[in-house]
């Protein structure tokens, strides 16, 4: 409707920034990083005056722009607490199905690996539809497949209902809530990311324990029910997502293809990528084993719940703190992110010594959740450095998938090396030298990208001319 619109149209028009926000919160948004309104500017006045005329928002930074990131923070709640939520059911299915570690491990496996691959295909439905749209469908399929899931006779049922629908409902709702909200933000975007962010973190610390709730009252099938009726406040949160006029006019250009395969040549990026992929390997076995382990090692289903809690609330106290740190020049993300790495690696590594008794399980959730909390943020930040600003879009997208190969393959690692250990620890420790090996991965990155930048150096017209003075 005319009457909704904003009064300022000027300061939606205003020209928004070249490039996006290198700390954007998760990194299923990278496959999506081309549909971000930066630099969305109408090609004729034509344009403009349809936009104007029709029923899209105009507000940016303001009005219902607040709504939209309310709305994107209670949805990121929903999706990101019930991803984590994943770890407590493991041991009620595998119990239920007696179909063995590795095969259980599969429908978490799928479910979380399913959230970084299918984020292209989202952003697409984004294009083509809009991110209204796209929400509120991943709404409907989220509670039908966690509705379906009730039903379950089967580990490989699950992974259709729970893995496939289920987890393909999540990425449309979390992936077009935060197109819309990048839409919606300009100069306060960084803002609203961060809550969105914020509004993850808490999903992590209620969902662990409340599924443990449900599991205990209902069963792990009634579970599901109650989540998928959960779930469907994702519709509500979606239809708050009005059309915004950037998003509009975004559709209207003809973008240039960002499939630059010539970045598989530069190698600091393909170390990078090899880095997220093992990250990813190690955080799938982490999360998804972690309250198994916890329970294998005497403490109760309820309190290893807890433990996932605990890692996400050290996480959202740390991550706004680092996320103010990295907007500070003097701080060196390279040096932060391969600090925390190896530190992360090396707890992890060492897990048997903390899993005796829940106090050590307990440190060892604090310390996990400090020192995985750079992660995400630094992610981002680093891939814009090993890749061109050309090549940003394809690049974060290749790690995107990287890390929905990771997530996908990590669970089921740890649960085959269970099955033929008969223990959690050396899944987790596995876990731990992925991330050790990435210490040496990252200073192989550093390396090569400073012989690169020497040879570009070498090879820039001032390097030439200041060689012809000098032979002069």
């Amino acid at each position: 409707m005319v009457s909704d619109k904003c009064e300022d149209e000027d300061e939606a028009e205003a020209k928004v920034e070249p490039h996006p926000s290198i700390s954007l919160p998760e990194m299923v948004l990278a496959s999506s990083l081309t549909s971000l309104p930066h630099a969305v500017q109408s090609n004729t006045e034509q344009m403009r005056k349809t936009a104007r005329d029709s029923s899209h928002c105009d507000d940016v930074d303001k009005g219902w722009a607040w709504v939209v990131m309310a709305a994107g923070s209670l949805s990121i709640f929903l999706t990101n607490g019930m991803s984590y939520s994943v770890g407590v059911m493991y041991l009620p299915m595998l119990e239920t199905f007696k179909e063995g570690e590795a095969t259980t491990s599969m429908v978490g496996s799928v479910f979380m690996g399913l959230s970084m691959l299918t984020g292209v295909f989202a952003s697409i439905l984004c294009d083509k539809f809009d991110c209204r749209k796209t929400c509120i469908l991943g709404g409907f399929l989220f509670a039908a497949g966690m509705t379906c899931s009730t039903f379950g006779t089967s580990c490989t049922y699950l992974v259709i209902t729970f893995g496939i629908i289920a987890g393909t409902g999540m990425t449309f709702a979390y992936t077009s809530v935060h197109i819309c909200v990048s839409h919606y933000f300009n100069r306060r975007r960084p803002f609203a990311l961060s809550a969105l962010h914020t509004g993850g973190s808490i999903g992590q610390i209620v969902f662990g324990p409340l599924t443990h709730v449900f599991i205990d009252i209902y069963t792990w099938r009634g579970a599901c029910l109650l989540l998928g009726a959960i779930s469907l406040h994702l519709v509500v949160a979606g239809a708050l997502l009005r059309p915004h006029r950037n998003e509009y006019l975004h559709k209207e250009r003809k973008r240039a293809s960002i499939l630059d395969f010539g970045l598989f040549k530069n190698i600091p990026f393909d170390l990078f990528l090899a880095t997220v992929l093992f990250m990813c390997v190690a955080f799938g076995m982490v999360y998804l084993h972690f309250p198994a382990y916890s329970v294998y090692n005497g403490t109760s289903e309820h309190m290893a719940a807890m433990l996932l809690s605990v890692i996400g609330i050290t996480s959202m106290c740390l991550k706004l703190l680092v996320g103010g740190a990295m907007s500070h020049d003097s701080v060196d993300i390279w040096t932060v992110f391969t600090i925390c790495n190896t530190i992360t690696g090396l707890l992890t590594v060492f897990s048997p010594a903390f899993m005796k008794g829940f106090s050590g399980q307990l440190a060892f959730a604090v310390l996990f959740g400090m020192y995985t909390a750079p992660f995400v943020i630094c992610t981002n930040s680093l891939a814009a450095l090993y890749a061109e600003t050309s090549q940003l879009g394809f690049a974060m997208g290749l790690l995107a998938f990287a890390s929905g190969i990771g997530l996908f393959v990590g669970p089921v690692i740890a649960g085959v090396v269970y099955g033929r250990t008969a223990s959690y620890a050396p899944a987790v420790q596995l876990a731990g030298s992925c991330l050790l090996a990435n210490t040496v991965l990252m200073f192989l990155a550093a390396i090569f990208s400073q012989l690169r930048a020497s040879k570009k150096d070498l090879q820039s017209p001032e390097s030439n001319m200041d060689a012809e003075d000098e032979q002069t």
